[in-house]
């Protein structure tokens, strides 16, 4: 039963570090894409299909736990986002918690965009 027990506790504080993120609004904390990393896109494919970040790797925040292989090294930096960072935010919580220990919210594609070297958005 202690088994039981510690499964749940660690699932409850997931829950609440989800929650966590989605109540302080998730926003960016990218102001500059580290070089080399991966960029994933997190929203649904119909949504990546739609535009997205150049040579983003589209994996949708319900298929991560299944497709962990596809991002490499866990040192690599690796940059999520989403439509507004709050889906980027619990993908970075997640690949975390397996161990990756470079990953940036990137927030919203608009936020990625305008990270990117030679973007000419203000930053």
């Amino acid at each position: 039963m202690s088994g039981w027990i510690s499964r749940a506790t660690g699932a409850v504080a997931g829950f609440f570090a989800a929650v966590g993120a989605f109540a302080c609004g998730a926003s960016s904390e990218i102001r500059e894409i580290p070089e080399g990393a991966l960029i994933v896109d997190v929203r649904p494919a119909a949504d990546f299909q739609g535009g997205h970040f150049p040579g983003a790797l589209s994996l949708p925040l319900d298929e991560l736990g299944g497709r962990i292989a596809e991002l490499g090294e866990k040192d690599r930096p690796i940059v999520v986002y989403c439509k507004s960072g709050r889906r980027s935010a619990v993908a970075k919580l997640e690949l975390e918690k397996v161990g990756f220990a470079n990953v940036v919210n990137g927030g919203g594609l608009k936020d990625v965009l305008r990270a990117s070297p030679g973007s000419s958005a203000e930053k």
